[in-house]
This record gives structure tokens, sequence and C-alpha cells, in this order.
């Protein structure tokens, strides 16, 4: 059932609300910068079933061929170079909003789903690699955890104090894994998936599986060709608030290494792995700037104006399931967009 933004925003689209808001409110909507962030893009089969992590999955691939379409009428999209510029100084003078559209991590289906998309529009876009799952062709700790407790042979999974009856609160045990993953330090959490992986009974995936998942290097390098940039989120995708500023640099300055042997480009934006508040400490964006990043993506929800955002902390809003909460988060970020309570 739909819910309630998704209510809001259909009827606010479908009347014209949306539209007479932005004609009223010009100025007001040409001072954004809306940037809208995806992971993976589901297939438009009905019968569908994910490998792995569900959560990452955010629209089919119609929908978000619907969706670019509404960004390429209703906003100016910007390439990383035109974002860079911006940034550096050179002044926006769209008549709409600038938009940009990101996705981190690597998946397979940026290619193979929403690569033809960007392609048929002329869609720029930026995807975001951890370099280290795309070298070996594995996929994430997230995933990993998904994987494992799905695959449970025993019906209660108990570690370090934490029980979870499967598969009935299999959601459960893997937000509490992965939440785990993304606050503790990484020394403590460093044979976190192997203890799991005992715990449930399960073996990882096979690596043929894991690979299927993955972008491969060709891939990426025609998306860098065909005017999708291929960027760094770190090389292992720890997070980096979890790491010691000798692991921050390692990660930073790997995955920019790897992207020049691999695609022979030269990295300039970056995307924090998770990326809230939590998970990117001070010391992390300061290390990002000195090592030569000129800007960086947080997951903080939310829009960002021109006058006023920091180069090092962009804002995005996560990429919505239909057209009509893209076009609402667009329009009314401040009430649409913003998390939940």
């Amino acid at each position: 059932m739909p819910g309630k933004k998704q209510l809001l925003s259909g009827i606010l689209r479908r009347t014209g609300a949306l539209s007479l808001h932005r004609a009223l409110l010009g100025p007001l909507h040409r001072g954004r910068l809306l940037v809208f962030n995806y992971h993976r893009i589901r297939p438009d089969d009905q019968g569908f079933t994910p490998a792995f992590e569900q959560d990452v999955y955010h629209t089919t691939a119609s929908r978000f061929e619907a969706q670019v379409r509404w960004l390429t009428r209703h906003t100016t999209l910007l390439s990383e170079e035109r974002l860079l510029e911006h940034l550096a100084g050179a002044p926006f003078r769209g008549r709409r909003p600038a938009a940009v559209i990101t996705f981190d991590d690597g998946y397979a289906d940026n290619f193979s789903l929403a690569y033809p998309v960007l392609q048929r529009l002329g869609a720029p876009a930026m995807v975001f690699v951890a370099t280290d799952l795309v070298d070996r062709g594995r996929v994430g700790w997230w995933d990993h955890i998904a994987w494992l407790v799905r695959h449970a042979t025993r019906p209660v999974v108990e570690l370090d104090g934490a029980r979870f009856e499967v598969p009935g609160q299999a959601r459960q045990a893997a937000d509490h894994f992965q939440r785990r993953m993304k606050l503790e330090p990484a020394a403590q959490t460093a044979d976190l998936l192997e203890r799991l992986a005992d715990a449930c009974g399960a073996s990882p995936a096979p690596p043929e599986v894991q690979r299927r998942e993955m972008l491969s290097w060709e891939q990426a390098r025609e998306m860098e060709a065909g005017g999708v940039a291929i960027r760094c989120h770190t090389h292992t995708h720890r997070v980096l608030a979890t790491l010691t500023r000798a692991e921050q640099e390692q990660e930073l300055v790997r995955c920019r290494e790897l992207l020049r042997e691999r695609l022979g480009v030269t990295a300039r934006t970056l995307a924090y792995p998770v990326g809230g508040s939590a998970h990117v400490d001070p010391g992390a964006v300061q290390l990002a700037r000195e090592l030569g990043y000129r800007a960086a993506f947080t997951y903080l929800t939310g829009h960002n104006r021109w006058g006023s955002l920091d180069p090092m902390r962009i804002s995005r809003m996560e990429g919505p399931a239909t057209v009509d909460l893209l076009a609402g988060f667009a329009t009314l970020p401040e009430l649409l967009a913003r998390p939940s309570s």
C-alpha cells in the first residue's frame, strides 16, 4: 500500500500543484542543487527475487526511466565536470534547478538496466564504486550479511548476546549485524562475517554468484566513455568513521589509484560509504580535502543551495520508487524529502 508521501506526491503532481509551486517560486527552485542517489535497479519482471540485500533496490527499470525523463524536463542535469565548475565558483544560471544522478557501490545492474536509460535520454550520471569489490568481483559486507541470514540452517542465530529466530526475524537479524558494521570500530568487526557464518550454519555465496552482481571493469570502461563518470566510493567500503586515520588514507588513496590503473581516470569526487552523520567523521572529510578530492557526497537527506553548500558534504536524497515521489522530493524537499519520524 502506498505511503503517505507517495499519496500526497501523486495528488500534488496530478492536480498541477507541483508545477504551480515551481512557477510561483522560480528563483527559490533555481537556487537548489538536487542529488538523487540509487544503488540498484530492479528488472520489471514481477517474479524477480534478489539474491542478496533487498533494501538496496530503489525502483524498477521502467520507473527509473520515467524518473530520468522527468528530471530532463524539469531540471538541469549536471555532469561531474559541470558540477565541479559550479562548485569552484562558476555561477549557475539555469532557468531550472540543477540536479545530479548518482549510484553507489558498483552493481552490474547499473550497467545492464540504468545505463541504457541514461544513454537513450542523454542524461549524465556518476557511479561511485568500491574498487576492491569490483576488482575482485565480490559483494559488500551488507550483502554477505543478508545472504548468511537468509541461508541460515539453524533455527536460531545467536552471536555476541544477540538472538534471532529465523526465518521469522531474518530482517531484524540482518539490520542488527549491518548496524554493527556501520558503527563499531573496524578492528572489532574484522571477523564478524566469519563468526556470523558459523552462527547461521551457512556458507558465503559462491564466487560466481557474487561476480554476477558486480560491475566488471569492461562495463565500467564503457560507461565512462558513454558519459557516466566512474568515481570513488573508497576501496573496500569500510565505514570511514570506524577506521584509523592511516586506514582512512589507504581507502581514499587506493580507490583513486585503481581507477587510474583500470580506467585511466583521475577521480576528483567521492561518495562516503553509508554517508550518515555517524559514519563520516570530520577528520575523514578533512583528509579527503587534503588528498585532492574536490567534492564529496554524504547520504544526509536533503537538498543543497548553491550559496551555502560545502562541496565536501553534499547532501543526497534516496532514489525514490516512483516518478510522483521524485517530483515531490524535487519540488518540496523541505516537506517530502526529509526522513520520516
